[in-house]
């Protein structure tokens, strides 16, 4: 390790310290992007993944921070702690971090571009389909709208197909009826999309974090595993059950496995 990336080792061990920035979000967020600026300019390996580990501990502390001083916590923190933990070779904490980000924002960008990258690095076989389905290319658009406006296009766009219906069968103008399915296919889409939303919401979501986690066929440790290879860091899945610690799951390929609750970070 040369010299500079010593020194670069030095500062970040010492900003990850409870005296810098103590209880200042945005002092502590200052020193993650210095952190993370640090982990770059490093070429020795070893030096560049604790600098990054330690810029995604910093973005880690001021996300804490945030939340005891009642701040509002932004989807581009959470992106920043996922580059900071996928740099530093943490797909969980990564993956997490993206999925948070979303969570608070589902068109941001950069969220879902890192969020598609991250889940490249993991096997083929705990990979979630690819995204271009149905859900994904015909309710795009409903993701940056709260149920409130979706309710309110639903009944507006059922409005004027019911008008232009009438004026079809008062004016016996067929056409207008043929134009009433355009405001008719947005109604069912919208209608559609915030019952998918209540269904997906009764169900938690979550990643597992820990590098590695036997899925097994029932909630026991002396059960077979349910796979052959322990589930990764990274693995995305939703809560089916609960029987602490136990927790069964389902990943987003629609397989399941019982893992300890413990692996767990939900969203």
């Amino acid at each position: 390790m040369n010299r500079v990336s010593w020194i670069y080792l030095a500062l970040l061990m010492a900003w990850s310290t409870p005296a810098f920035g103590e209880g200042d979000p945005a002092v502590v967020v200052q020193q993650a992007n210095d952190a993370y600026q640090a982990a770059l300019s490093t070429t020795d390996r070893g030096a560049r993944l604790e600098a990054f580990r330690t810029a995604e501990r910093l973005y880690a502390k001021s996300l804490d921070l945030a939340r005891d001083v009642d701040q509002r916590v932004t989807a581009d923190l959470w992106v920043n702690y996922g580059n900071a933990a996928l740099q530093a070779e943490r797909l969980g904490a990564a993956v997490l971090g993206f999925r948070q980000a979303l969570a608070l924002d589902p068109n941001h960008a950069r969220a879902r571009k890192n969020l598609r990258h991250a889940r490249t690095l993991l096997p083929s076989w705990v990979r979630p389909p690819e995204s271009g389905g149905v859900m994904d290319t015909f309710f795009f658009w409903h993701q940056g709208l709260s149920p409130i406006e979706r309710h309110t296009l639903a009944a507006i766009a059922f409005a004027i197909a019911g008008l232009l219906i009438a004026f079809s069968i008062r004016t016996g103008r067929s056409g207008l009826r043929t134009l009433a399915i355009l405001p008719l296919a947005v109604w069912i889409a919208l209608i559609t999309s915030t019952v998918f939303d209540a269904v997906t919401e009764q169900r938690p979501e979550g990643v597992l974090t820990a590098p590695e986690t036997v899925g097994r066929s029932a909630d026991s440790h002396n059960v077979a595993p349910r796979f052959s290879e322990p589930l990764p860091g990274g693995t995305e899945i939703t809560i089916v059950e609960r029987r602490s610690p136990w927790v069964h799951v389902e990943l987003l390929n629609g397989r399941d496995a019982w893992v300890v609750e413990t692996a767990i970070s939900e969203l």
